[in-house]
């Protein structure tokens, strides 16, 4: 397996060239492009329709069976995807949208990602609302059975006209796997919550997070993303009572020279249901 470290450096430069992308032919009433295909692997646009911000649409990978992909922060190991849409036409902004992930356990570490079948939705605004949209994608992403492998696709797709097509109710589907996004302290309408959450200081650092969960049999995970030079490993659960309050401590493996404050994006995974919260802690016994 290629370690977590040597895959980040690596993925600006397994990125596709703009160019690259530009041969790639599109038809406006096409509902998904062709399949750029790789080792094990293949990934394609997919149109849905119009939303509320503009268009929907997705990126639809296809796994070999035993492989899974990264999400956007990979764990231990892995990479993962790099969008690049230079080249669209008529977008003022390209939006991909995150289901909530799953961890991989492979003995000695462990990854963050997903598996066939996935589909990351996309919310395309258009310059223009009276002008149709090009997508142009060219993408680096890796995947990974025994051991990791990286790839690269290209895309294009034309969007057009009100119209919902068939790929538009597993776009939907896809979104709506997406974590929740609240507040520290309130819960969700599934009554997740994230109530606090602190830096541990010590020989052994780490951060404590209280959560609710309140379906006592729903196995729990936490996803912690914080700021650039610090990693977090996989929480331990220390405590939970049957009301559904746990905390869970997540090691902190490295952390950035300097910084008291410490922007985090808390992920929180529960039987099936998952909310985001962005917060920041004190990290001022670490310096």
């Amino acid at each position: 397996m290629l370690s977590r470290r040597v895959l980040l450096a690596g993925s600006a430069a397994a990125s596709l060239s703009p160019a690259a992308v530009l041969t790639a032919r599109a038809d406006p009433e096409r509902a998904a492009s062709a399949w750029s295909e790789a080792s094990h692997s293949a990934v394609r646009l997919i149109a849905g329709g119009s939303a509320d911000e503009g268009w929907a649409a997705g990126v639809e990978f296809k796994l070999a069976n035993g492989f899974k992909t990264y999400w956007r922060d990979p764990g231990d190991a892995g990479t993962p995807p790099v969008f690049d849409w230079t080249g669209s036409e008529n977008c003022k902004a390209i939006r991909v949208i995150w289901p909530a992930p799953e961890r991989f356990e492979d003995g000695s570490s462990s990854s963050i990602g997903y598996h066939d079948p996935l589909i990351l939705p996309v919310v395309v605004t258009p310059a223009d609302a009276t002008a149709p949209i090009r997508l142009r994608l060219a993408m680096s992403y890796a995947i990974c059975a025994t051991m990791c492998i990286p790839a690269q696709g290209q895309a294009v797709l034309g969007l057009a006209g009100p119209r919902q097509t068939e790929h538009a109710g597993r776009i939907a589907e896809a979104a709506s796997k997406a974590p929740v996004k609240t507040a520290l302290g309130t819960a969700a309408p599934s009554g997740l919550a994230i109530s606090a959450a602190t830096i541990l200081a010590g020989a052994k650092p780490a951060l404590a997070t209280e959560i609710v969960a309140p379906d006592p049999a729903a196995a729990i995970d936490l996803f912690v993303e914080g700021p650039r030079g610090s990693f977090f490993s996989k929480p331990a659960l220390k405590e939970r009572s049957s009301g559904g309050v746990a905390r869970l401590i997540s090691p902190i493996e490295e952390k950035p020279a300097g910084l008291s404050a410490w922007p985090l994006r808390l992920t929180l995974v529960a039987g099936g249901r998952s909310i985001e919260v962005d917060t920041t802690v004190n990290a001022s016994a670490l310096l």
